[in-house]
Formats: structure tokens, sequence, C-alpha cells
């Protein structure tokens, strides 16, 4: 898919050039819809008071910062010291809401009951596949969300590249990218396999609407430095 040709980390010349893009995703919010009484739309809806206590937000500097900073309509690479000082002070009032910072057990989360849950696409879709969709729903945020690309590469003192080449060609076969992510729930970049996911797995696609609002995480070079003062300062405040 062309989304996949070109991305920020791998600029090769027509194409990514050292990567293959092996699954794709989003970052949103996970919804217990028997637990909330009103639509849940975007990032504002995490700072709601009534949810004290039933929040769950990803242990992830860049992904909790992002949100931060989308929920004010910033860029989520934001390299205003302002601006991240906004949104750090934002996350700490925040933080009295939220449960945990947890970044391995999301689908858990909403299993159990946990109303609100900062996560990955995938871990969302496993939670509704067991729940039902009457149950569970995942949200794409209304002021913005982050896409995120997995990807395959051969170090270059790779003991047996050729076999690595044949690896990546195996799962960039259509009908094994499908199965892959018939088991992980998350996206898959191989436009071939597409036709041959579930119906369930394809409901989840974002539409070109919902990714004009997508934004993608990019290095941020030496003011990096500054989310992670912000990022300490959150999660020890």
């Amino acid at each position: 898919m062309n989304d996949f040709q070109a991305l920020p980390f791998d600029p090769g010349a027509g194409g990514v050039k050292y990567t293959v893009p092996y699954q794709w995703g989003t970052t949103g919010i996970g919804v217990r819809l028997d637990k909330v009484g009103t639509p849940i739309r975007g990032w504002a809806d995490l700072w709601r008071p009534e949810f004290q206590g039933r929040i769950s937000m990803l242990n992830d500097e860049r992904e909790v910062l992002g949100a931060g900073l989308m929920k004010k309509r910033f860029s989520e690479n934001s390299t205003k010291q302002s601006e991240l000082d906004e949104a750090t002070a934002d996350l700490i009032t925040q933080k009295a809401l939220v449960k945990h910072y947890d970044s391995a057990d999301m689908t858990t989360s909403l299993v159990d009951g946990l109303p609100l849950v900062h996560t990955w696409d995938g871990a969302a879709k496993l939670a509704v596949s067991q729940l039902g969709e009457d149950v569970c729903t995942y949200v794409l945020p209304a002021e913005g969300f982050t896409t995120w690309v997995d990807n395959l590469a051969i170090p270059k003192d790779a003991p047996n590249p050729y076999a690595a080449h044949l690896f990546i060609n195996f799962a960039c076969e259509p009908r094994i990218a499908a199965e892959l992510v018939a088991f992980t729930k998350y996206q898959t970049p191989n436009a071939a396999a597409v036709p041959m996911l579930s119906r369930f797995q394809r409901r989840w696609i974002p539409t070109r609407a919902q990714l004009t609002r997508r934004q993608i995480i990019d290095d941020l070079g030496p003011f990096s430095t500054a989310y992670d003062a912000a990022w300490e300062k959150l999660r020890s405040s």
C-alpha cells in the first residue's frame, strides 16, 4: 500500500530502503460501552472525573505525552517547550484519575471491566472479539491519533541473510499476511491480503477520512531529552 512506501524512519528513494512493513496499527481508546453513559469521542474524555480510578494509560513516554499534546490540538511531535509543558501539566492533573500505566495487559483491563483504556488497536479488538461489539469498542480520538508501523529488517551482520529474505518473503505472501493479522488483530500493509480478511477485521480498518487525523511518532533529535524530562516529571509527581 502506498502509505507505507515512504516512512519517515526509512525514506529511501522511491520507497523504503532497509525495512519491509509487516503490520501497522493505531493508538486510541478502548471503551467498555456497558460502563460509560455517554459517547466517548476523544482524548479529553480521559480527563472526565467520573472515571476516577477507572482509566488505564499506556506505560509509554511518547504515546502518553502524545495523547496530552493532541488533546491540546498540538502535534505529538511538538518541539515547542511551552506546548510540552502545558501538556505535561495537564497529564499530571489527569494522573489522579488513572488506575495504572500499563502497556502489557490492555486487553485484560477491558475484559475485566475498566471503562477507558489507552491502547493499541489490536489489544482493543482482542477484547471486542471476546466481549462483543455491543459491550466493547475502540475509538480513534477526534483530536488526532498515532499510527505506527512494525517492520522487518535484516542486520548487516546477520549470519544467514538468505534465510532471512526467505522468511520476509513468506511473511509478505498475502495469505500469510492475512493469517498473521487475524491472530494479532492489527492491520496489514499488504493490499493483496485485505480481501482475505474477515468481515470483523475489515470493519476496523480506518477510513480515509479518519486517517486525515493521524500522526506518526518521529525522532525529535536533541529535543528528545525534553520529553524524557517531562515523562520523569509526570511519573514521579
